[in-house]
């Protein structure tokens, strides 16, 4: 797969999603004799790679977005239960209340084999989009190209760690708690949020870190559901603790630095 690597201006080059599976042209169905649209189909590409675009995708503002049938029904199981008619035959309209057309459109075209795509995925907005999609419509390979792309080339910020659990991006959640324990000042609050069933054996293994940043003798943790109870106080303490370290750097500095008569030793001793 080739990589997203950082321009000169700090946006990132497309990357291709080639994990998506290709769907074999042997499971596609014969272009009909009758038009049902117009196929996908680049320049240069064999005919029998065109996929006919035989599905009306309707929206609440009215909008229909033309698309493929076959092509969402095998990359998604969703899609395929929706897709299909009791006699096994798919539909050729489709409405998604509460979707927009432009965030189908860069699903679907995500969905399409490689040499089919007409255009790539470049920016964090759209692959944030494409993991919500490929979550809600259990798109597993997709979801796991674009985590790829959110570990290697997005930063992790605030925020960082709500997505990973909200989507079960386990990889991505692995990384922002190694970067966010160091700093927990800055992130404390958000790493309440492994306080549940799922994620308490993550939070067990860091709570040494929390209790000392907290400056509280460590004890075993609580079930979560106590966890959750305190978690306002560990947040206020922690953020107490770190601000009372810089109070004291800074008061040991004008101290060591107003004081001539504090001899070396005193001083060392100080600090």
């Amino acid at each position: 797969m080739q990589e997203a690597t950082p321009s000169k201006e700090g946006h990132t080059q497309p990357l291709s999603i080639e994990h998506v599976p290709d769907v074999e042209a042997a499971h596609l169905p014969q272009t009909p004799s009758e038009p049902s649209g117009v196929a996908v189909k680049l320049p240069g590409t064999p005919s029998k790679y065109s996929v006919p675009t035989d599905l009306d995708v309707k929206f609440d503002d009215g909008t229909v977005v033309r698309s493929h049938a076959v092509v969402l029904a095998i990359a998604s199981p969703v899609f395929g239960e929706m897709l299909t008619t009791e006699t096994g035959k798919l539909r050729s309209e489709l409405m998604l209340p509460g979707k927009l057309a432009t965030e189908f459109q860069m699903f679907s075209q995500a969905l399409l084999p490689a040499g089919l795509r007409p255009s790539s995925v470049t920016e964090e907005s759209q692959y944030l989009v494409l993991v919500r999609w490929a979550n809600e419509f259990e798109v597993d390979a997709l979801k796991t190209v674009c985590e790829d792309h959110l570990i290697k080339d997005i930063p992790v910020k605030s925020g960082s760690l709500k997505h990973a659990l909200q989507y079960r991006l386990l990889r991505r959640r692995a990384q922002c708690i190694r970067h966010m324990v160091p700093e927990l000042k800055i992130y404390i609050e958000e790493i309440g949020l492994l306080a549940t069933e799922q994620t308490q054996e993550d939070l067990a293994a860091i709570w040494p870190r929390i209790c000392e940043g907290a400056n509280v003798r460590l004890f075993r943790m609580p079930p979560v559901e106590q966890v959750n109870a305190m978690w306002p106080f560990v947040c206020a303490s922690v953020r107490l603790q770190a601000v009372s370290a810089v109070e004291h750097i800074h008061t040991g500095i004008s101290k060591v630095a107003g004081d001539t008569t504090l001899s070396f030793f005193d001083r060392f001793v100080f600090w």
